[in-house]
């Protein structure tokens, strides 16, 4: 396992940093099958989790492959993030994700420019929605007015706008890093009620029937055993 690394970017640092793995743990995970006879039906298998660390700030992360591979140390090299994660980037458009991605870059390191950054996706939310008249200000009340945005998330949006001029004009003191967090959840929270909640409803839509189906194949194995 010594000497097993690989490069990719640490939520901690902010920084693309070379991850050391540390450890394989393997347990045995519950899935269900997805098509043949026990479609639908429970299934054990073992899974393995590799744990890294970064060289840079020495934290822990957790890495899984999907599918599970056998767990040596060289499938740590194919192994995705799992913890930390910030499942928001999995659902933004394309160019919000971009935006995301460069505004967790500087999070641990510039609270204004995260800040700044956030505004501007503020901004490119109200234009993919197809609000681009007028400053930010007038977009967010037009976002308001065509019930884009409910009452409470036009409000945190208006907040996110105020802290992000903060941040580029550096007035009243800056961005203090213990804001960085708020403001993180401000962002979040508008961006499920756009983008997560309408996916995740989709998503079980267009899978109910199929659910239902592997429901039924189920409780049809359990009644010939």
């Amino acid at each position: 396992m010594s000497g097993t690394t690989k490069i990719d970017f640490c939520p901690y640092c902010g920084n693309k940093s070379e991850k050391i793995l540390i450890h394989v743990q393997s347990y045995d995970d519950v899935g269900y099958y997805t098509d043949g006879l026990e479609k639908g039906c429970e299934c054990v298998y073992r899974n393995h989790d590799f744990l890294a660390s970064c060289k840079l700030c020495s934290r822990v992360l957790i890495y899984n492959t999907h599918p599970p591979r056998s767990g040596e140390p060289e499938d740590f090299l194919l192994s995705k993030r799992v913890f930390p994660k910030d499942s928001l980037i999995d659902y933004l458009p394309p160019e919000l994700s971009s935006m995301y991605e460069e505004a967790l870059k500087v999070e641990q390191h510039s609270p204004s420019l995260f800040t700044v950054q956030i505004r501007k996706m503020i901004e490119a939310i109200c234009y993919e929605r197809g609000v681009s008249k007028g400053n930010l200000y007038e977009r967010l009340k037009e976002m308001t007015k065509r019930n884009l945005l409910p009452g409470a998330l036009s409000e945190a949006t208006d907040l996110l706008r105020k802290v992000g001029n903060i941040g580029a004009h550096e007035v009243n003191g800056g961005i203090h890093p213990m804001e960085v967090d708020s403001i993180k959840s401000l962002f979040t929270a508008i961006a499920e009620h756009i983008y997560i909640v309408p996916s995740k409803i989709g998503d079980f839509k267009n899978n109910y029937q199929q659910y239902r189906e592997w429901a039924r194949n189920a409780d049809e194995q359990k009644n010939q055993i």
